[in-house]
């Protein structure tokens, strides 16, 4: 008979109600069709066909529901929605949860807004976020009917990339609705929730007018869980440092206050039954006030089994308590289960409550002043593949830093909650001091480790495969009862942590991004499957999408446990091209990326539009480069060894330049030395990339002038000899990188017949204001039977060769965006050269 007969049950629970989940959410995401398969057709983002109902992306509603939660803050530059804001970072806002979505058929003289005319949206529990610019006088509870645009939670459509409608539809989010206009409402208010919410109000109001913005919106965050406030610089620096846990309503808080309360009703010699009845309602109506976040349901509903238990005299198991609080989010939030918060929660329990004990009784006991090392490793090492999955990298000196940041928690929230109640009658200057120092060296400590990068390290995201035997390994090592346990253990940890560590890889990757209307392109080579990669950038910037090099950019960097780009290469200096290179280059060094080079045509140095750069690299080489003869200086870029300096070196490159790096070759084949420059687009570095036997060829924004140049040069029969020395000693391709994201006045006749491509990428913005790509150039490659692969309707077009075959595949299931039967395309082609 097992010990702990509700352990095996919950895991059950829970893998059936993940894989119900992912079931219904397939089914939900079929239902993403586009309404006409023509650029700038609106989606489909809701249907109900039993009530003849479809809401579609961009369009004004008029809806109604209850208010279930309200958050009022400030707008710090980055959308809560993960979408692009305009919004000036003062302005505040508030934003409401509806919950019993209606949607109000409308007639000629406007919106009816008799409820017995709506037609129901999603199921009882399910939400529809609001968010008002302007201050509206509303209430917890109130039911108000508003018109707005709806707006979908964005999709990821790069590895890497944070992908908002799975985050928000995990928690029951159908859509948001922006810059909505009050209206009507009700009175049928929730007294209790309306009280609950002006007492946090009051709090959140002294908070502000004692400390500092940075300081009071960090103890927001921990008191009441309003993040709306925080800056993005802060909420960076904790999770790098691996402490990003006091930002949030956690069990730790939750178990500390509730512990708190209850100690102190004993110390008034209250009967045990009474002190757990007290404490009881005091934590659930903190749950409530709070918002019961899955964190706090967990640390709540433990909490209140282990007041049961005290109450009836019964002996309390974590593990147990904390497989019977899995059970109703498996159950009634099945989506939850997929949410990192969910899942980090859940974990820090079982590396105390198994992982810990089991070391503790099978390995080795530490004794009490050690265990707090013990527990802060144990709870880092199970929680470690949730983190590389969510952020890509780890901070192994968190592991120490917990052990100062966690027992200075007790004093800070003390000081906070004396500070939150006494705080309208009078000022409690011991209180905000020790706020304010207590945060002043939580600060101080993480900026220092980050200056240092110490035992920080871009890990990349785990394949399943490793997770498995991470977890296989962990239990194995704390439950190991052989002969040399302790050595076996240790054996056992260092190989768990070494497997993450492994990124297997061999042969050329290439990513081209959808960054919107714009450009990027990330190459990774490596010519063994133990060998470190060497990685490349062609371009990256946007016209349509902001930050593409934070947001997009480095994700996937460190996605792949990218810690090193060898160069960049800027094709020509618009801002489609370029602005994401200067985020790359401003946040290298925090995101762990160093960059070697940065290599452009030498007619573009001194450029204005690249002033920025400029200022971030090294211009020391630059000059003579250029004064060199062109011998000289392939022969200094060839040495990739001296791509392995700090800040990145300026370099420039004109026709007949070659970069080797093993296998994986870069010639330059335009524009030529002193070029003349009257359009940067015609002056755009045009490359023949070559791995083995595949070969691309990229061309920037290339017109005809540019392709009427190289069709010449490399086209005519009397000079095809000259390949070899030029760097092209074949003319057709594999891959063509389509010039100008598709506009008519690229990627001619003449082109396609010299390079003869198979597969054309296309990288361009979703409904853009210029509609590429054009048709004349799509009926162009479909003449010459060019498969063409679009990353506004596919995202990142991904593509892998070994140097014999090379394989194209995309980002994005496709069926909902194209209407075909294929939900992820997969060619291999043999390449017979």
């Amino acid at each position: 008979m097992l010990k702990r007969p509700l352990v095996p049950v919950s895991m059950l629970v829970v893998i059936c109600s993940m894989l119900s989940f992912c079931i219904s959410d397939k089914k939900a995401k079929d239902k993403y069709l586009m309404a006409d398969d023509v650029p700038g057709a609106e989606y489909v983002i809701y249907e109900d066909k039993t009530a003849g109902l479809m809401i579609k992306e961009g369009e004004c509603l008029t809806m109604g529901g209850r208010i279930c939660s309200m958050t009022v803050g400030r707008h710090d530059g980055y959308s809560v929605y993960g979408k692009d804001d305009d919004t000036e970072s003062d302005t505040e806002y508030l934003d409401v949860c509806l919950r019993g979505m209606c949607i109000y058929k409308e007639q000629d003289n406007g919106a009816c807004y008799d409820q017995e005319t709506c037609v129901s949206v999603g199921l009882p529990w399910q939400q529809v976020k609001v968010r008002f610019y302007t201050k509206e006088d509303l209430h917890m509870g109130e039911y108000i009917v508003i018109r707005g645009r709806v707006k979908e939670f964005e999709k990821a459509s790069n590895p890497g990339q944070f992908d908002s409608y799975s985050y928000y539809h995990s928690r029951g989010m159908l859509f948001s609705v922006n810059d909505a206009v009050l209206q009507a409402n009700d009175r049928m208010l929730s007294p209790y929730r309306q009280k609950l919410y002006e007492i946090r109000l009051s709090g959140e109001e002294v908070l502000t007018r004692y400390l500092d913005p940075d300081d009071a919106a960090i103890i927001k965050a921990m008191l009441f869980g309003n993040k709306s406030e925080l800056g993005s610089d802060i909420r960076e620096l904790f999770r790098k440092n691996g402490i990003a846990h006091i930002l949030a309503i956690s069990g730790l808080h939750i178990s500390f206050l509730a512990m708190l309360l209850y100690r102190i009703l004993g110390l008034f010699m209250v009967p045990t039954k009474l002190k757990a009845l007290i404490s009881e309602a005091a934590i659930v109506t903190y749950g409530f006030m709070v918002g019961f976040t899955p964190s706090a349901f967990r640390a709540i509903f433990m909490f209140s089994l282990f007041l049961l238990s005290k109450a009836i005299l019964r002996t309390y198991d974590m593990l147990t308590a904390l497989s019977a609080a899995l059970i109703p989010i498996a159950l009634l939030y099945p989506g939850m289960l997929f949410d990192t918060g969910v899942m980090l929660s859940f974990l820090a329990v079982a590396g105390v409550g198994f992982f810990y004990a089991s070391f503790v009784k099978n390995i080795y006991d530490p004794g009490l002043r050690l265990s707090a090392v013990g527990v802060s490793f144990f709870v880092f090492m199970t929680t470690l593949p949730v983190v590389l999955d969510a952020y890509y990298e780890a901070a192994f000196y968190s592991i120490i830093l917990n052990l100062i940041i966690i027992p200075l928690m007790s004093v800070l929230l003390v000081a906070s909650i004396i500070l939150v109640l006494f705080g309208n009658w009078f000022r409690p200057s011991a209180a905000i001091f020790i706020i304010k120092g207590i945060l002043w060296m939580y600060k101080g400590v993480c900026r220092t480790m980050s200056n240092y990068k110490l035992l920080t390290s871009n890990i990349g995201a785990p394949k399943i495969w490793q997770v498995i035997l991470f977890y296989i390994l962990l239990v194995s090592a704390v439950t190991y009862r052989g002969r040399y346990k302790k050595a076996a253990c240790g054996l056992m940890l260092v190989s768990s942590l070494l497997i993450m560590h492994i990124q297997p890889f061999k042969g050329l990757n290439i990513c081209m991004l959808d960054i919107g209307q714009g450009d990027c392109m990330v190459l990774t080579a490596s010519d063994g499957i133990f060998l470190p990669s060497h990685t490349y950038i062609i371009d990256c910037g946007s016209s349509s999408k902001k930050a593409v090099g934070e947001r997009r950019l480095i994700p996937l960097l460190k996605y792949y446990g990218i810690d090193r780009v060898e160069a960049v290469f800027i094709t020509h200096p618009d801002s489609d091209h370029i602005n994401g290179i200067e985020e790359l280059l401003a946040k290298a060094y925090d995101e762990n990326v160093k960059i070697g080079r940065i290599c452009v045509f030498s007619g573009f140095i001194g450029d204005g539009a690249l002033k920025n750069i400029e200022k971030m690299t090294d211009m020391s080489e630059c000059g003579d480069l250029y004064r060199a003869d062109e011998t000289a200086m392939t022969e200094q870029v060839n040495n990739v060894t001296a791509m392995r300096s700090s800040p990145p070196l300026m370099t420039p490159l004109s026709e007949g330049m070659i970069i080797k790096d093993g296998r994986l070759k870069f010639h330059v084949i335009y524009p030529r030395k002193g070029h003349d420059i009257t359009d940067p687009n015609e002056a755009s570095l045009v490359m023949h990339v070559e791995y083995g036997n595949f070969d691309m060829l990229t061309t920037g924004d290339a017109g005809k002038i540019a392709e009427e140049y190289i069709v010449e040069r490399f086209g005519t029969p009397q000079i095809r000899g000259i390949g070899e020395i030029d760097g092209w000693d074949d003319m057709d391709v594999d891959v063509l990188k389509v010039g100008h994201h598709g506009s008519s006045t690229s990627t001619g006749d003449k082109l396609l017949s010299l390079t003869d491509p198979e597969v054309a990428i296309i990288s361009c913005g979703l409904a853009n204001s210029y509609g590429h790509p054009h048709k004349e150039t799509l009926k162009r490659l479909n003449e010459h039977d060019v498969n063409i692969y679009r990353t506004d309707r596919s995202g990142a077009v991904i593509l892998h060769t070994d140097g014999k075959k090379y394989s194209v595949s995309t980002f994005f299931a496709v069926k909902w965006l194209l209407l075909t039967d294929h939900s992820y395309y997969y060619f291999i082609h043999n390449l017979t050269k």
